[in-house]
């Protein structure tokens, strides 16, 4: 039986994380289309880590793991990629280290929409 199934897209990962101390992005796959400067949740080692898609590739020689979920859906500001690699050349780290100043402070696999198409300012914060 042949399935219709969408070949996977392949996209260079720049990790946020203080784990990982490389100035090269990492290879990921993904069923969907991402924008450049998505933020997404990566699998790392035996962990889960923030990144930023920085721009689709072809597919590599190699196995590569999946992009387990799409935090956010706004990509960065481009004024805060450039700010990221100002920060590694100024401080002489990675870009990898610079853009952790912009990724959230825990990964999470979440939803990007609210369950029953309920909007999140629909209970008052404050109740009189």
């Amino acid at each position: 039986m042949f399935h219709n199934r969408a070949m996977p897209y392949f996209y260079e990962v720049f990790l946020a994380d203080s784990h990982y101390h490389s100035s090269h992005p990492l290879t990921y796959s993904s069923e969907e289309k991402l924008q450049p400067l998505a933020i997404v949740t990566v699998p790392l080692q035996k962990r889960m880590a923030s990144g930023f898609v920085m721009r689709q590739a072809d597919k590599p020689k190699f196995n590569t793991k999946p992009i387990k979920a799409l935090m956010s859906s706004q990509p960065l500001p481009n004024h805060c990629l450039k700010l990221a690699q100002w920060l590694a050349d100024y401080y002489c780290t990675t870009l990898s280290d610079a853009m952790r100043q912009f990724a959230p402070t825990k990964p999470a696999i979440r939803r990007t929409q609210p369950e029953h198409d309920q909007s999140i300012t629909a209970t008052p914060a404050v109740q009189i």
